[in-house]
């Protein structure tokens, strides 16, 4: 306890010295060579900085290399030049909302805006590379770290554990790794006195490396990557897709597109931030879902790294398969939502976490409060994530945690946050943001309590499920519950149980939620195939290890057959909402843009048809469902106060019927239909078959 609360000492702060320095001069090379590159070749002030912070940052790892941190082994400087840069890329993706909200609202000059986005996360930058990419040898017993002896062994006891124990510090007891484990995994404190005979951990066969595996990861990675992106545009986008694109678009200056979506709405902009550099040569779908594609892809990948550290590397492919494969995964990582970039950021703390639990070195505990802040910034209702770190924490008694560390942890966590609050207020957007919080804690329910207990399984994979029981079972039955059951179950658990509470129920919220569930149920479905195999005479273990093949080959087919099918363009005009695009609604929408007068406007059923109106026919809609009192209708919304007087005074010259607002709400469909028939509408853009169309525009006269 007397090692765990002593103060930080001196070697760290004549560090953090230092790599201020290194920071103020790689400061000064980023304006130059910002101003350089707007001024002298014409570049965008967004794109120069990106560029800009390539040769800063390359700048800043070798000082710090060779002056900050002076790393005893001068091996794997390219890992660590690589993990600097994409710590200072990561960084950029949060100083791009700042930068824009100071240059392109309040006017300041791109250097300026460069140099407050900088200065913010200095010291974020700082602890990552202190406490991960150096990880600088302790120079004093205050930076000792501590495992709790039980958690020791009950670590080396384990075989699930992915990285062999290393070189804890542990009163009397030391515990070697095998010769072969990663070095990576290793503390840096001194050396301790070393037993007369050291423990070696026995690793489980089942947790080792074994040949091919990167080559089955890569061909996981791969069939992933084919369903996230095979016909891709095939269907248009739907109303949130519209929206947050069309945010995206605003930002990166899309003249056609900013006067109907506002950059400020009910989400944080981190996302959108990153699409908009994307869109700097241009809106498009393909881009935005290419991009919302991409996170997708890395979320494989995270996971595959999450289950490693908690079950071994065969446990870990067949993860990363059921995340490649999932259904549920596939339909919405090819939308351009925030669920997507939410869940593989969410994944990236689940890991981080993880390997805190592993070492119980704290880097990895204030790394991955860091992750769960960038979690929030990408959609602030996954804030649960900061109740499922305590729940684990509160659950798992082997893992021990200082209160310093919280405390960093904690500050950490905030300090990530700040740009969202800091954008909204210096935008003067703060009663916007208050409108938006008011709207959705008091929205009324979209779907009955029982929503996804009824929809999401057959998303999930019955196969899937069933490995979730297995594990749980077979934990429950051996008494092996550890933390990283607790880990999973609270991960998923918590956002489940928010999300079940709050009346709002979207198809793709829990889509952060379903990796865990991933995980645990492939350590369930691992349980199977290691019983299959676990014979011990040759015709027997041939006929298990057959079986175990075929088994693994049915969970690939029982969910890439049904993720295939939704990649196939329409599935009709029952789609929940968040499960896929809305069919003709680009074809509409692009209509009106090519026929309907500049100054046009549209009245659609609800706001949703209203979006695909304005982000694909650039036109001003109306949704008649929009309820003229504010605390009924999301605030980025406007009720068209008198729908009959605007018809009859042509102010709104287009109608749009469709059969998905009709499904939702028969009242205000039966109600546009009258104001059709009064106003003499005539037919003009039919999406559909003639005797059952999907989309309607008629052009009304007075």
């Amino acid at each position: 306890m007397a090692v765990a609360t002593r103060r930080l000492g001196w070697p760290r702060l004549e560090r953090l010295i230092k790599f201020g320095l290194v920071g103020v001069l790689g400061l000064g090379l980023n304006i130059v060579v910002q101003a350089a590159l707007t001024e002298r070749l014409g570049l965008g002030y967004v794109i120069a900085a990106v560029l800009a912070t390539q040769v800063s940052s390359t700048a800043n790892f070798l000082l710090a290399e060779t002056w900050v941190f002076t790393p005893e082994h001068r091996d794997g400087w390219g890992m660590r030049y690589l993990a600097f840069l994409g710590m200072n890329n990561a960084a950029l993706v949060l100083r791009v909302p700042i930068m824009w909200v100071l240059t392109s609202v309040f006017g300041v000059h791109y250097s300026i805006s460069n140099l407050v986005s900088l200065i913010v996360l200095v010291l974020l930058r700082f602890g990552l590379a202190d406490t991960l990419i150096w990880r600088t040898p302790a120079t004093s017993e205050d930076e000792t770290e501590v495992m709790d002896p039980d958690l020791a062994l009950a670590m080396a006891a384990s075989g699930t554990v992915a990285t062999p124990v290393a070189h804890l510090h542990v009163p009397d007891l030391q515990i070697r790794p095998p010769d072969d484990g990663p070095l990576d995994e290793r503390p840096q404190d001194p050396e301790p006195e070393p037993l007369d005979e050291p423990v070696e951990v026995a690793a489980d066969p089942w947790a080792r490396p074994f040949p091919g595996q990167r080559l089955l990861l890569v061909l996981v990675v791969a069939a992933g990557t084919v369903l996230r992106t095979w016909q891709l545009t095939a269907v248009g986008f739907n109303s949130d897709e519209a929206v947050y694109a069309g945010q995206a678009a605003s930002i990166a200056g899309d003249a056609g597109l900013s006067p109907f979506f506002p950059v400020f709405r009910a989400h944080p902009l981190l996302f959108q931030g990153v699409l908009s550099l994307a869109y700097q040569s241009g809106t498009s779908e393909l881009t935005g879902r290419l991009v919302a594609a991409g996170f997708g892809v890395g979320t494989i990948v995270a996971a595959y790294a999450a289950a490693k550290v908690l079950y071994g590397p065969r446990t870990a492919l067949l993860a990363a398969l059921v995340v490649s494969l999932m259904p549920y995964q596939v339909i919405v990582n090819r939308q351009v939502l925030l669920d997507g970039p939410t869940t593989f950021f969410a994944t990236v703390t689940l890991y981080l976490l993880a390997r805190f639990a592993v070492t119980q070195r704290s880097g990895w505990l204030v790394a991955a409060a860091a992750g769960a802040g960038v979690t929030v910034l990408t959609k602030e209702t996954y804030v649960v994530l900061v109740a499922a770190i305590f729940a684990f924490l509160a659950l798992s008694p082997t893992i021990r945690v200082r209160v310093r560390d919280i405390v960093l942890s904690v500050a950490v966590f905030v300090l990530v946050l700040v740009p969202f609050p800091l954008t909204i207020v210096l935008a003067g957007k703060r009663e916007t943001g208050n409108s938006y919080l008011s709207w959705q804690l008091f929205r009324r329910p979209n779907h009955p309590a029982d929503f996804y207990a009824t929809t999401l399984p057959w998303y999930l994979g019955p196969l899937v499920l069933a490995g979730v029981v297995v594990a749980l079972v077979a934990c429950i039955r051996r008494r092996s519950w550890s933390w990283r059951e607790w880990l999973l179950v609270c991960w998923f658990g918590v956002p489940a149980l928010f999300f079940q509470l709050w009346p709002v129920k979207g198809f793709h919220y829990l889509l952060a939620a379903s990796v865990p569930l991933a995980i645990l149920g492939a350590s369930g479905l691992a349980i199977v195939l290691r019983w299959l195999m676990a014979a011990t005479t040759a015709p027997w273990r041939a006929l298990g290890i057959t079986a175990a093949v075929l088994g693994v080959a049915a969970l690939a087919v029982s969910l890439a057959v049904p993720a295939w099918t939704n990649t196939q363009g329409d599935r009709g005009g029952s789609a929940l909402a968040g499960a896929g695009g809305v069919p003709g609604g680009r074809e509409m929408g692009r209509w009106i843009k090519d026929n309907a007068p500049v100054g046009a406007e549209v009245m659609t059923v609800g706001p949703s048809m209203a979006n695909l109106v304005q982000f694909y026919g650039q036109r001003r809609a109306w949704g008649l469902s929009v309820s003229p009192n504010p605390l009924n209708r999301n605030p980025s919304y406007e009720a068209l106060r008198n729908p009959d007087l605007a018809l009859r005074s042509s102010e709104v010259q287009y109608v749009v019927w469709d059969a998905y607002s009709a499904g939702r709400s028969s009242y205000f469909s039966d109600r546009l239909s009258a104001y059709v028939e009064r106003y003499h509408g005539n037919p003009v853009f039919t999406f559909g078959p003639s005797d059952r169309p999907t989309i309607v525009v008629y052009e009304v006269h007075p």
